[in-house]
């Protein structure tokens, strides 16, 4: 396949037959970018020249209804983030394995924000529980494990020792004040060097 250079061109998909035709995802990444682990090196450069010394991960609403699992593996098999956010629906192509890359490259040290349970959901505690002890295990666990045995198979033998955890984003809008607060205690076992933390201080009034 022939390259060209251009700052104005165009992408075309032809099809030379009648039919219908189905397209799940055209990546215009540029070779610069998959030379440099999938980041695009001018938004690297501006990252890496903060010298950031740690990088909140996934943060704000996005991480309220992020479902880690679905950033995981093979880039064409993971799932979609669940809505449309800001007029775009992510497709995951930037999960767990890719933050720590990120981080590990720029010498940050990572926090992962938990989702602990969206503001409308009916789903019971349990479910985003047992979602983050998997999480906690993916991260930290031994390639023996269930899902470091997971980590393994997608290229990452090696525990990524996460120590820093947050629960949920703006917390006050989405779970009450008990369960958030009895999370780390429900998800922390084998993993005592981690830390627990929140970024509400209404949800600590409550509490008070």
């Amino acid at each position: 396949m022939s390259t060209t250079e251009t700052t104005d061109g165009s992408l075309r998909i032809t099809f030379n037959d009648t039919g219908i035709v189905y397209l799940d995802q055209v990546s215009m990444m540029g070779k610069d970018a998959i030379d440099n682990n999938g980041f695009r090196p001018d938004l690297f450069k501006a990252v890496e020249s903060l010298k950031p010394p740690c990088i909140r991960w996934p943060g704000g609403y996005y991480s309220e209804l992020y479902r880690w699992k679905d950033g995981i593996g093979p880039q064409h098999e993971r799932g979609a983030f669940p809505v449309e956010a800001w007029n775009d629906r992510d497709v995951n192509s930037f999960g767990i394995d890719e933050f720590m890359t990120l981080c590990n490259r720029l010498n940050a040290e990572p926090i992962i924000v938990i989702n602990t349970g969206h503001r409308y959901s009916t789903s019971p505690q349990t479910q985003y529980i047992e979602e983050a002890k998997h999480w906690l295990e993916y991260c930290n666990g031994p390639a023996t494990s269930t899902w470091g045995a997971v980590r393994t198979a997608n290229g990452h033998p090696e525990p990524y020792n996460v120590k820093y955890w947050e629960m949920g984003n703006e917390i006050w809008l989405t779970r009450k004040c008990q369960p958030i607060c009895e999370f780390p205690e429900s998800i922390c076992s084998g993993f005592k060097s981690c830390r627990f933390f929140h970024n509400n201080y209404r949800l600590w009034q409550q509490r008070l």
